[in-house]
């Protein structure tokens, strides 16, 4: 405690007017002390006071104002029991304290107060007494200075409770501090009573609500509770939210963290199974669904939709219901509403999708515009980017595609390829100058899967209107008629670069589509060599290994005329043989005076003129697979014939028995022969008088 010095000058003028003396010197010693003051005094010899142990009184108006005990107690306006003993008020500054300071002599249990150490004060506490006299009348409350007087404060305090606002501990706290408002909302309170913990509560009395911090002594974690364990910081440096056990430098559990605009977590509804990062990321999910958006605006708009994984600003943004879509860039599927199934990768891939469903499309910009089309597949920058309905089409390469929107299962591979109608397939652009491989083109041909199959293929008269000619390729002009151009410029290509090479081709052999689908027409033959357009941005195309059928005929036109020429010679060889023999026996006969010789010369002419008669022709179809019909004319008078078929080392392998006259034909079953050339004779009368070849195909 703090020592109180109290230097009282008391002058009492006992002399007369005129005198200068006080009172002499203690002990009978002579001599006076001065009013006017002394000198050459001694501490240790020259004072005022007694040398026994009676009390000193200071009076006036002969009343006890100051008393001096012999145990050195001093009281002022009453006999003391302290070292300063007061009735009344002190007023004064620079005043110090040291040990005890009781008001009223603490002999009375109201209106006391006391400071420090000694009988009315609890060791290491401000105390107040009952009635402590200093200017204030409330118990248990230290005081204030207002300027004027000592007033209560709000420190409230009872020996064991603190409280500043309040009267009430909050638990087993020894300190409370509660906002001074009117609600009662606010305040802390220190406790030293727990087991492990040392808490430093803050609460809402109307709210309801309780928020502390504390250290868990068990395990030396700091924690923030709020109706329950929000934070900790572990005192490994790891900081959990919303888990006490934390086992990263930032670990969250139960929600999403929010990081300058960055949502790292579940998405919106906290669900497990989905994984969250970037900004306004799935801000409307509404279900556990399995899914993972990166980015900023990522799936933002997503309620239902799962199973879908997006990394890329916006990618997916619009989408709601759509579920096991994959989108890899910036804005890649940003339209997707409720289509499934679908893969982009690059910026801006599959963007337009609404509703289309199992397209893939790989590459800035790929299939960009499509909305509703589904099953395309488009592989590399720009690629299927006319493509809005169309389906079932594929596209491989740099601005390859088909040039319509709502064009189908086309297939274009390479930079620039184009398709210009559904169902086609485009293979290189127009710098392409040869196409090739080990083998041949293989083209279905399966008599099995073929129907209604005609002999109606012209040869001659349609091959010998064609005009064969030598042309080059505009190249140029084939790119902007079918848009290949427009395609590219859109594309924006960053470096400027395109592919390029001369205007024109070089020279080559063929046909003008045109003038063949004229000559196909003049003799009513639906060629299918000629592939006219589709629509009003097609072009026309031949297809020249078609040419093949229409020559075959050709040749067989040929070979037929050229057999009935053989036919014709070998009758006029024949008669020629005959008149010669006739002419032979006219001169034996002459010589010899022979008179049959007019009956075998009539016999002769009949025979000749029944011959005329016999006819076999060409079996048909020709070339043939399976069967084949061979059609032949005998006269009447004829009762012994065959055809008979022969292979080409000269085996026969089937007959034929005609047993009448007339016109008829037989049936030849090819099923069990091998491929390869026949030759089939009609016998009469046991002579040979014609012959055919064909050709079996497989």
């Amino acid at each position: 405690m703090k020592k109180i010095t109290t230097v009282i000058s008391i002058v009492c003028l006992l002399a007369s007017a005129n005198s200068e003396k006080l009172f002499a010197q203690a002990g009978g010693t002579t001599g006076n002390w001065n009013l006017r003051g002394n000198t050459t005094t001694n501490a240790s010899t020259n004072f005022m006071g007694t040398i026994d142990s009676v009390d000193v009184n200071l009076r006036t108006h002969n009343i006890n104002r100051i008393t001096i005990k012999g145990n050195g107690n001093i009281g002022i306006g009453k006999t003391p029991t302290t070292k300063l003993d007061v009735n009344g008020g002190i007023k004064g500054t620079g005043i110090n304290v040291t040990g005890t300071v009781v008001a009223n002599g603490g002999t009375s249990t109201n209106w006391n107060l006391a400071f420090g150490w000694g009988n009315h004060a609890t060791q290491g506490y401000l105390k107040t007494e009952s009635d402590p006299q200093v200017g204030i009348n409330t118990t248990n409350y230290v005081s204030k200075w207002d300027g004027t007087a000592l007033s209560s404060s709000n420190i409230y305090t009872n020996g064991t409770f603190t409280g500043i606002n309040t009267t009430t501990s909050i638990g087993s706290g020894s300190f409370t501090v509660q906002s001074p408002n009117t609600s009662g909302y606010g305040g802390m309170y220190l406790n030293q009573n727990g087991t492990n913990c040392l808490p430093f509560y803050g609460y809402a009395v109307n709210g309801g609500s309780s928020v502390w911090t504390y250290l868990n002594q068990a395990n030396g974690n700091w924690n923030v509770y709020n109706n329950g364990d929000r934070l900790t910081i572990a005192n490994t440096g790891k900081v959990g939210i919303g888990t006490t056990t934390p086992i990263a430098k930032l670990h969250v559990f139960g929600g999403d963290a929010y990081i300058n605009a960055v949502n790292v977590g579940n998405g919106a509804g906290g669900f497990y199974s989905n994984t969250v990062l970037g900004g306004e990321t799935m801000m409307a999910n509404t279900g556990n669904n399995s899914s993972t958006a990166i980015g900023y605006q990522v799936l933002k708009q997503n309620t239902t939709g799962n199973n879908n994984s997006a990394l890329g600003s916006g990618a997916m943004y619009f989408n709601t219901t759509g579920s096991f879509n994959t989108a890899l860039g910036v804005q890649a599927l940003l339209s997707n509403l409720n289509g499934t199934a679908n893969t982009a990768a690059g910026f801006f891939s599959l963007a337009g999708n609404t509703t289309g469903s199992a397209n893939t499309a790989f590459g800035e910009q790929s299939l960009k515009n499509n909305s509703t089309g589904f099953q395309n597949t488009s592989v590399g920058k720009n690629t299927m980017v006319n493509t809005t309905t169309g389906a079932y089409n594929t596209a491989l390469g740099y601005n390859t595609g088909p040039s319509g929107s709502t064009l189908f299962n086309t297939t274009c591979v390479g930079i620039d390829a184009t398709a210009t109608a559904s169902n086609s397939v485009r293979l290189g652009n127009t710098f392409v100058t040869s196409i090739g491989g080990q083998v041949g083109w293989t083209t279905l041909s399966d008599g099995r899967f073929k129907q209604n199959v005609k002999e109606d293929v012209p040869g001659l008269d349609f091959i010998n209107k064609l005009r064969p000619v030598t042309y080059q390729v505009n190249r140029e002009a084939i790119d902007n008629y079918t848009g290949v151009s427009a395609s590219r410029a859109n594309g924006g290509e960053s470096n400027g670069k395109s592919l390029s090479g001369e205007k024109m081709s070089e020279v080559t052999t063929g046909f003008i589509a045109q003038e063949v689908e004229k000559a196909a027409n003049e003799v009513g033959f639906n060629f299918s060599g000629v592939d006219k357009p589709k629509n009003d941005k097609d072009y026309y195309g031949l297809r020249y290994d078609e040419f093949t059928v229409p020559l075959v005929k050709s040749v067989q036109e040929l070979s037929k005329q050229l057999t009935s020429k053989d036919d014709q010679i070998n009758e006029l060889q024949a008669q020629v043989s005959m008149l010669m023999e006739q002419m032979k026996k006219i001169q034996n006969c002459v010589a010899q005076q022979c008179p049959d010789v007019l009956e075998e010369n009539a016999n002769a002419k009949l025979i000749n003129a029944e011959t005329t008669k016999l006819t076999l022709d060409q079996n048909s179809p020709n070339p043939f697979s399976i069967q084949t019909t061979i059609s032949y004319s005998l006269p009447a008078t004829v009762s012994n014939a065959t055809i008979n078929v022969f292979s080409i080392n000269g085996q026969m392998i089937k007959s034929f028995q005609i047993n009448s006259g007339g016109n008829g034909q037989v049936i030849l079953d090819a099923q069990n022969l091998e491929s390869g050339s026949y030759q089939y004779v009609l016998i009469v009368d046991g002579k040979k008088v014609d012959s055919k070849t064909m050709m079996i195909v497989r």
